[in-house]
């Protein structure tokens, strides 16, 4: 059992040092004040029937209305302390008190003392306030010539003002009055020497004679002072915890984990707590599935810590583990370093009707009255029993329960080819919420796995690299298409060899198509319209018929309508030397009537009139293809 580790932190807990005001107390501007007047056994016997004092100003005194504020203040830095006394201690009315600083400004150092004995009872319900009455005067050794101060009896007090007209007051609490428990236990462990704890029946003078007679050896002597001031020895209480219940202390599974010793502690600590049945918990707030795993683990026993930043719902935890324990008949030590904490926790209690069941204890509002009070107030209240809506009410969180159970084994399974749980995708997805939504249809996106999904990842972080070089949208870059894979230095040449012809070709066909559109007004934008053009050409150096007077725009419409009709007889031309080629005579009659209809509908004099004869319609035909070779003859002069 390692109590020498124990023992070093009861060590770090207390403070012995110079620096302690509870062991070297030492005026100061703005941190101390003495009561210079009443008397000191009168103004004792007042405090001990928790008097409340009027802290008397003589800067609203009616003999000073007449002095600035300033020039007084001058004056008073002037004065010396018998001075001040002789001059307002006359003045005083009864339970007035006079006040006394070494900077002369006494109301100040009250206020400065108030304001931090308020945040102090805000911040840690602790109050530090502290009149000191008597002082011992103590030097460290007999050849020292420093003579040293310790206050002696302390009792509580609070600084009270209602508004700025309205004089300062100084309120006696109903604590006891303690003695000074740092000085005592430096004086039993250096010393030897026990301070007797006070009787309120012998009296302070008796009290102070006792004390006088066990420091006479020492050579130490007692003054009567009183001082107000800051004093703070809560962590003296613990220290003599830690000192005087080693052993028990020791004993703890939880303090034996803390000085590193291996136990049960580990493993049974270690454990994580199975599937939680919430109808079996007494939530009194509302809890989410890590608090009550919390709360179980509070149930059983076990020793954790439970953490996490403001907001998340550490004190609602805590309010719920209470009324577990209060169902259990347990009883809860609720500590907290600051006042604000043990209130939320508090409220919440009350407010579901549990405020029977708290007391509060080490803060200012627990005294011994009020402790007591509030016991008998809590033992005679009657009993009260469960609202029949309990049962409904239970019934609906065990169905709400299932649903929210079925729904996590849900969330958590893992998916086939995927191999991963909705958690896990759901996280992946809200990890890309900033990123642009981009509409793209997946086929069999069930049956992808995450050998899919790494293929696609890899070509697309290559895709995003070669965007600086390819562009966003690679159709429009200048190589889209090129599917040539070979890089040898002889496939480079070769293409280097046929761009340089290309350019040279492209460079040709720009001058000439600037000639084509300054003869005929027809442009070339690309080689496939180049192309185009030359065939064009082509076709017209060849062709006897086509001549520029063709394409103006007035006759083109005829010569487009006389085009067609020669397709026409080009057709029936061919189907003629098919019949001369073997046809029957059956099929020459059915032809020969066919045409004598087409044309009677064309009503053209121009075209075939039939006859009798196979031969005469043959003739008549070849002569409608000269008559339409005339006429765009006739287009093209």
């Amino acid at each position: 059992m390692d109590t020498e580790r124990l023992s070093k932190w009861a060590d770090l807990l207390l403070d012995t040092g110079k620096r302690n005001n509870l062991i070297n107390f030492k005026d100061s501007k703005q941190g101390t004040i003495e009561i210079v007047a009443p008397d000191f056994n009168i103004l004792f016997e007042k405090a001990e029937h928790s008097a409340v004092f009027e802290v008397y100003d003589p800067r609203i005194d009616s003999d000073e209305d007449d002095v600035d504020a300033d020039d007084y203040d001058e004056q008073q830095e002037l004065q010396s302390k018998q001075s001040y006394i002789t001059s307002y201690a006359g003045r005083l009315k009864r339970n007035q008190i006079l006040l006394y600083n070494v900077a002369n400004k006494p109301m100040q150092a009250l206020k400065n003392i108030g304001r931090r004995a308020k945040t102090a009872i805000e911040e840690t319900g602790v109050n530090i306030a502290y009149i000191a009455f008597g002082f011992i005067h103590w030097t460290e050794s007999d050849d020292s010539r420093i003579e040293l101060r310790a206050p002696i009896l302390l009792a509580p007090i609070a600084i009270e003002n209602q508004s700025a007209v309205e004089p300062y007051y100084v309120r006696v609490l109903d604590d006891d009055i303690i003695v000074n428990p740092t000085f005592t236990y430096k004086l039993h462990n250096e010393y030897g020497i026990e301070l007797p704890e006070y009787d309120e029946d012998e009296g302070i003078e008796k009290y102070l004679a006792d004390v006088s007679s066990l420091l006479t050896r020492l050579k130490w002597t007692i003054t009567t002072e009183c001082k107000i001031g800051i004093f703070s020895f809560l962590k003296i209480n613990m220290y003599k915890d830690l000192k005087e219940n080693t052993a028990k202390i020791a004993n703890n599974s939880s303090i034996r984990a803390l000085l590193g010793e291996i136990s049960s502690w580990d493993e049974t600590n270690s454990e994580e707590v199975k599937a939680i049945d919430l109808s079996a918990l007494h939530n009194v707030v509302d809890a989410d599935s890590s608090q009550a795993e919390a709360i179980e683990a509070a149930k059983k026993g076990k020793s954790f810590v439970l953490q996490g930043p403001p907001g998340t719902g550490k004190s609602q935890t805590i309010t719920n583990i209470i009324a577990e324990c209060l169902m259990d008949g347990k009883k809860v030590l609720f500590v907290s370093e600051k006042l604000a904490a043990l209130n939320v926790v508090y409220n919440k209690l009350k407010k579901v009707g549990l405020e029977e069941f708290c007391l509060e204890l080490h803060s200012h509002k627990a005294n011994k009255k009020q402790v007591i009070e509030e016991l008998c107030r809590t033992l005679r209240l009657q009993k009260s029993g469960v609202s029949d809506k309990a049962e409904k009410e239970l019934k609906i969180m065990q169905d709400a329960q299932r649903q929210l159970d079925a729904y996590a084994v849900e969330l958590h399974k893992i998916r086939p080819n995927i191999n991963k749980t909705l958690y896990q995708l759901y996280e992946e997805v809200s990890a890309c919420r900033s990123a642009e939504d981009i509409s793209f249809v997946i086929q069999d996106i069930k049956d992808k796995g995450e050998s899919y999904i790494d293929t696609a990842e890899n070509l697309l972080n290559r895709y995003t690299g070669y965007i600086a070089s390819v562009g966003f949208d690679y159709r429009k870059n200048l190589w889209y298409g090129y599917i040539n894979t070979d890089s040898s230095y002889q496939s480079v040449m070769k293409l280097k060899e046929d761009l340089q012809s290309v350019i040279s070709l492209n460079c040709s066909l720009s001058e000439i198509s600037k000639d084509v559109k300054a003869a005929y007004g027809v442009s070339a934008n690309t080689i496939s319209e180049a192309m185009s053009i030359n065939r064009f050409f082509e076709l017209a150096g060849r062709s006897e018929f086509l001549t520029p007077s063709l394409f103006n725009l007035a006759v083109t419409g005829d010569v487009t309508q006389t085009v067609k009709r020669l397709q026409i007889i080009a057709k029936d031309i061919l189907q003629y030397k098919s019949i001369l080629d073997g046809g029957s005579r059956q099929r020459n009659s059915c032809f020969v009537a066919r045409r004598r209809k087409e044309a009677q509908k064309e009503r053209n004099p121009t075209t075939f009139i039939g006859v009798g004869r196979f031969g005469t319609d043959l003739k008549t035909l070849l002569f409608n293809v000269s008559f339409e070779r005339q006429h765009i003859s006739q287009f093209g002069n």
